[in-house]
């Protein structure tokens, strides 16, 4: 899926992160994650603004966890697709949010 594609290549970046790589080098491999991630966040907070996301299922559930992770990891720029954190913030309280999260 969508967010499974994104959420592949921001563990990429994270595990070569903490590998000891920079990748925000300018490296075909790190460009293209970078990109990957960002055109699906772009075509999600689109979604999500159309209303896709509007029932509590599991496609809604995947989208959260993962704007989510990536928001705690630090690992993108949320500029131009702020949707999904509205979408994030307006689903915490939805069953099960609370008591599965980590921190």
């Amino acid at each position: 899926t969508l967010i499974d594609g994104a959420n592949d290549s921001a563990v990429t970046l994270l595990l070569s992160k903490r590998s000891g790589i920079d990748v925000d080098q300018d490296l075909l491999f790190y460009n293209l994650q970078r990109e990957r991630i960002m055109t699906t966040l772009r075509t999600l907070a689109a979604m999500v603004d159309a209303g896709e996301f509007a029932h509590w299922n599991y496609p809604a559930i995947a989208l959260y966890c993962a704007v989510d992770w990536l928001d705690f990891r630090g690992l993108v720029d949320f500029s131009g697709v702020e949707s999904l954190l509205a979408f994030r913030d307006a689903n915490q309280a939805q069953p099960g949010v609370a008591e599965t999260d980590p921190r």
